[in-house]
């Protein structure tokens, strides 16, 4: 029997049959079918992580005692102080004051004071002054000022206000006596 299976074999490989040859060449790709009908939506994933918490870029004070000098150098306004935290390397800082600007003198004179401000000890923004002219007294003005301050990276910073007397007057003041004022300052982070 085993003679007979060799047999058949060899008489399909010569001729009858053949031998099977090598795989031919893969045929060109058929047409795609049509989609399949949409499955069901999966189950809801697990919440991702809390972002930070969002901070505000600005500070705000307000409401502080009057601060008078007879300095001719600059002098730190007390209560004219903010820290503040800058976010970004490109945006700006827009400090706002409004406060009650005046001078005390004696006689018939100009009196001259200026204000200014400082970043970390340092000028910044130009000073600012003002000129009374009368015949003594006391003499104020409701001021409104504004710096913009570019050049900043960001980070912390200490933004003052000083005052000095220029000339004319017996000594310069910031600040309503009463209390009662609307006087502030602010710094805003512009982007």
């Amino acid at each position: 029997m085993r003679y007979a299976s060799v047999f058949l074999a060899a008489m399909f490989c010569l001729g009858l049959i053949g031998c099977a040859g090598e795989q031919g060449p893969q045929g060109p790709e058929g047409p795609k079918g049509e989609q399949g009908m949409q499955g069901p939506q999966g189950p809801q994933g697990p919440e991702g992580p809390q972002g930070a918490a969002a901070t505000i870029p600005y500070a705000y004070i307000g409401n502080w005692d009057r601060f008078t000098t007879s300095e001719t150098t600059f002098q730190d306004v007390p209560g004219r102080t903010i820290d503040f935290v800058k976010q970004s390397d490109d945006s700006v800082l827009l400090v706002t004051l409004q406060d009650t600007f005046g001078a005390f003198f004696t006689g018939d004179v100009t009196s001259v004071c200026a204000w200014r401000l400082t970043v970390d000890g340092e000028f910044k923004g130009g000073s600012q002054g003002f000129q009374l002219t009368a015949s003594g007294g006391v003499l104020f003005q409701d001021r409104t000022q504004s710096w913009l301050l570019d050049g900043l990276d960001a980070g912390t910073y200490n933004i003052q206000v000083q005052l000095r007397m220029v000339s004319g007057a017996d000594s310069c003041y910031m600040g309503d006596a009463t209390g009662l004022g609307t006087d502030f300052m602010m710094v805003r982070e512009l982007k």
